[in-house]
């Protein structure tokens, strides 16, 4: 498997427990290997498997809607 890293910038966290639901769900996204989410430092990175899924398709994971939002970090 072909690994592509996505950094995220993330804002609407508060507290470990908003990093965790972020990861947990991302998690759930077919093609994920392995997510780290800092609420502190408002970022994340997750690693997919480009073949599975996208940088877009993680960006328009339902987690980033009502209380979260994300965006590619530069």
């Amino acid at each position: 498997m072909a690994e592509k890293t996505v950094r995220l910038n993330i804002t609407g966290m508060t507290c470990q427990g908003c990093a965790d639901t972020i990861s947990r769900l991302l998690k759930k996204e077919g093609g994920v290997a392995r997510v780290s989410i800092d609420w502190n430092a408002g970022s994340g990175v997750v690693v997919i498997d480009p073949e599975v899924t996208s940088e877009e398709d993680i960006l328009g994971n339902r987690v980033f809607g009502a209380h979260y939002s994300a965006s590619p970090a530069d």
